[in-house]
């Protein structure tokens, strides 16, 4: 592996702080892969039909790009409404077939180059950062073109690339192409076979257990926030889904078109902090003739009686009663 130039090691270094998930470890030797403790950087994996290259601690980096395509179809530079999250989380999530399953929901950070404030979000697979195409690039030695790089954008229109051609960092309208690179966590508790090279990847054999965390805390459970679950008829609140970690803190979890619809609720409006997450959040109501629910957990009390109000998100459901009285 060629050794990074000087100028382009620093232009580098602040960036990795930004990209890493939380609690990733700092470059060393080698990294762990499942039950293998002395992988080589940049080693061969086998993984859902896919190249991909062992970059840290059971965080892997497709070896080819997943595809090219726009940031955005709409002129879009916000990384959590943006074409790319949408597709790696639905369509390239779903060609891994099964092995899917090793995969973790890892909680990213994503920075700003001027230090506004940071964005934390949940998702199966993330854009791959700068440094981390950087660190590709030199293991290859021959990449070319333009890659999009998760870095929070400085406006609403233009988002980050790294020209694989120049080895810099730019930015350019987020309706230009771009090759997207995916990043993953997996599970640390699978199991690989093989050596790591190009002729005996390392394969993912089995899942020991999927409730264990890769990078920093995972998601245990979610519970329910709503300040009184008695309701008079023709009365309107909102029920929020927060999400458990493993560490015991707690976030407003909310999907990607509350976030949109109201960037405002980061300031004030929740008692939480808040986590956007890619996954589908759906609200029911067992009896929609006492209370109905929206897609955003708008509850609206119709008349007396009770219902179970119940909310989904990936593998994590949890309910609430709900009593409503008549207006007096």
């Amino acid at each position: 592996m060629k050794r990074l130039l000087g100028s382009r090691f620093i232009a580098f270094l602040f960036i990795s702080i930004f990209l890493f998930p939380i609690n990733a470890k700092a470059q060393t030797a080698s990294y762990t892969i499942g039950n293998v403790s002395n992988a080589n950087v940049g080693a061969y994996v086998s993984f859902g039909g896919k190249t991909w290259r062992l970059l840290y601690n059971n965080y892997l980096i497709l070896d080819e790009p997943a595809a090219s395509m726009n940031y955005s179809h709409d002129n879009n530079s916000d990384y959590l409404v943006s074409d790319i999250r949408t597709y790696l989380n639905t369509t390239f999530f779903s060609s891994l077939g099964a092995e899917r399953g090793c995969v973790k929901n890892t909680h990213w950070y994503m920075h700003s180059v001027n230090g506004d404030a940071d964005v934390e979000f949940d998702d199966k697979i993330c854009l791959s950062g700068a440094y981390e195409i950087s660190i590709l690039d030199e293991i290859h030695s021959n990449l070319s073109g333009s890659a999009w790089v998760l870095l929070k954008p400085v406006d609403n229109v233009k988002a980050y690339y790294y020209d694989l051609n120049s080895n810099q960092l730019k930015n350019q309208d987020s309706n230009q192409e771009g090759y997207i690179y995916a990043a993953i966590c997996l599970n640390p508790e699978i199991t690989v076979t093989g050596t790591g090279t190009s002729s005996d990847p390392y394969v993912v054999q089995v899942v020991r257990d999927t409730g264990s965390s890769g990078h920093g805390p995972s998601i245990r459970s979610i519970k329910l926030n709503l300040a009184n679950n008695n309701l008079v008829a023709g009365s309107k609140t909102t029920i929020q889904p927060v999400a458990v970690y493993s560490n015991s803190s707690e976030k407003h979890l909310v999907n990607v078109k509350a976030y949109l619809a109201d960037k405002d609720m980061l300031t004030g409006k929740s008692p939480y902090d808040i986590v956007v997450t890619g996954n589908e959040i759906t609200y029911t109501s067992s009896n929609a003739d006492i209370a109905e629910v929206d897609n955003n957990g708008n509850i609206i009390a119709k008349r007396a009686g009770t219902t179970k109000i119940t909310v989904t998100c990936a593998d994590f459901t949890s309910t609430m009663d709900i009593t409503v009285i008549e207006k007096k």
